[in-house]
């Protein structure tokens, strides 16, 4: 048997500041919120500059198992602004509440292997984005999990086929 000494409480510190550093570093809200700002009429994300003087609506399309919380950050930088949107993610009651008020619709897939609901999502989204004008801006926010929670499978290809196939990838 291996005794490991006890440590020491500096390095206790140490551990915990890397760790909560490392968990900020890949949280979804942090990762998304810190590329968007707003100056003046103009829109800035990451270093992509947008012009907001001719935008009509803005809206929010989320696909994955982080688009609630990446959404939530949009969603506190915009605010009113937002139009409307779409996300599709795998989530616990409660959140559905939460985006009433900024006009998102959340849909909820199957994750990891795709079902009727997965189809109904996709559905859903090839609907919304039908009523989009060229004049409007859409942010999407992509996360894993997207080709489970929203699928619409090729013409001649069952969702039962295809979830035996996303079972044997497993």
């Amino acid at each position: 048997m291996v005794k490991i000494p006890q440590l020491k409480d500096e390095y206790v510190k140490d551990i915990n500041i890397i760790l909560n550093n490392s968990l900020a570093s890949v949280d979804p809200f942090l990762c998304v919120s810190k590329y968007i700002e707003f100056e003046g009429n103009k829109l800035k994300i990451a270093k992509t500059i947008i012009d907001l003087t001719e935008i009509e609506n803005i809206y929010i399309i989320g696909i994955g198992k982080a688009s609630i919380a990446m959404a939530k950050a949009v969603v506190s930088k915009f605010g009113e602004k937002i139009s409307g949107g779409l996300l599709i993610s795998k989530i616990q009651g409660g959140v559905i509440e939460e985006f009433k008020e900024n006009k998102l619709e959340v849909h909820i897939g199957s994750h990891p292997i795709p079902d009727r609901r997965s189809q109904e999502c996709a559905l859903r989204l090839v609907e919304f984005v039908k009523k989009i004008n060229p004049n409007d801006l859409i942010i999407t926010l992509i996360s894993g999990g997207g080709s489970a929670l929203m699928t619409l499978p090729y013409e001649g290809i069952s969702l039962n086929k295809l979830q035996e196939l996303t079972d044997i990838l497993l």
